[in-house]
């Protein structure tokens, strides 16, 4: 699963010493280390929900094969996810000083999520389980959380959509909770 990532990656930034002054040489050369991190990222992006589709159809998921896929790629993108923010913090910061501001607020937002919103997913959980169905208020607060997650990460200099991801990686898992709302949400 690491070499999935490494290798990619180690590529993509190594691919970026040739394609820089072809692609990219209207950039300004202080730039060439967030391009070559920024290429290296995208090398090494998995197309979890791909694989995911495909074993499902075919049966293969629950499969020791298909588990371990399954964990692999999950990895992988979970990695590959958090190098990305790195490196589009990297690449929208002007100085040190404002990196170092980046980091302390990304962590700050990062143990707020875990302590503070994930507990309140795991009681909205528990009011579904109580009423049996996922009500309308549930699914506005899901989404009103969803929000302003994205918005939390868009403020502190990190991809908006950092803050959505980070959101569902907290939801509480293998839950009627989360079927339910996937089956509210898969199409939109």
């Amino acid at each position: 699963s690491c070499a999935g990532i490494v290798v990619p990656f180690i590529l993509g930034t190594c691919l970026t010493f040739y394609l820089y002054p072809r692609v990219f040489h209207t950039m300004p050369k202080d730039r060439f280390a967030a391009v070559a991190l920024f290429m290296g990222a995208a090398m090494c992006v998995t197309a979890f929900p791909v694989l995911a589709r495909i074993l499902t159809e075919r049966n293969l998921h629950r499969t020791p094969t298909g588990a371990l896929a399954i964990t692999c790629a999950a990895f992988d993108d979970l990695s590959a996810w958090c190098i990305l923010a790195v490196v589009v913090a990297i690449a929208t910061v002007t100085s040190v000083k404002m990196a170092m501001v980046t980091v302390a607020l990304a962590a700050a937002y990062i143990a707020v999520m875990f302590l503070l919103v994930r507990p309140f997913l795991r009681r909205l959980e528990i009011i579904f389980d109580r009423q049996g169905r996922l009500s309308q208020p549930l699914v506005s607060i899901i989404f009103m959380l969803v929000l302003i997650s994205a918005f939390a990460t868009e403020s502190i200099g990190i991809h908006s959509l950092f803050g959505a991801f980070l959101m569902g990686c907290i939801m509480p898992k293998g839950s009627q909770f989360v079927r339910h709302l996937a089956e509210k949400l898969e199409d939109y």
